[in-house]
């Protein structure tokens, strides 16, 4: 359950091309009050858009991986994740649903080449050191495969 504290706020604007999206949700005594502008138009709250911009600010920044992970784990597993973090265009992001990914599964060898093979396909050498030293920890380089993927994943650049 996501809230927000007394006189806590939360503040969204997208930029989509053609239009400014502006999405704010302040607390109020017996709830929370939600205002949606559109070009600087009022607009009723649109709960299906709100959703999709927060899909896409998590696809972005990973902001929601610890609030997404589990679902996506108890529904589809290690593939389900696996998929989200290769639809996703930032390492952070990537690499916050891998860690997670790494806690949770056992690892065994086709998710743990998986693993790797997403971190190869990350650019920032930190986050890719991060979840490499996990994931290598955790799996093993017991295997050929594990360890052709692993050493892929250190050599791409």
């Amino acid at each position: 359950m996501v809230s927000l504290s007394s006189g806590g706020s939360f503040d969204l604007t997208v930029r989509d091309g053609a239009h400014h999206w502006h999405a704010e949700i302040f607390f109020a005594g017996s709830g929370l009050t939600r205002t949606l502008l559109v070009d600087g138009t009022t607009l009723p709250w649109d709960a299906q858009w709100f959703a999709h911009a927060l899909d896409e600010l998590d696809r972005h920044s990973g902001f929601g991986a610890e609030a997404r992970f589990p679902k996506l784990y108890s529904q589809g597993g290690a593939r389900a994740v696996l998929d989200r973090v290769n639809g996703m265009d930032g390492d952070y992001g990537r690499s916050r649903y891998l860690q997670l990914l790494v806690k949770r599964d056992p690892l065994e060898e086709p998710t743990a080449t998986a693993v790797f093979g997403a971190v190869a396909k990350m650019s920032g050498d930190y986050e890719r050191s991060q979840v490499l030293k996990a994931a290598a920890t955790k799996a093993g380089l017991d295997t050929d495969a594990k360890r052709s993927a692993f050493f892929a994943a250190c050599l791409t650049n």
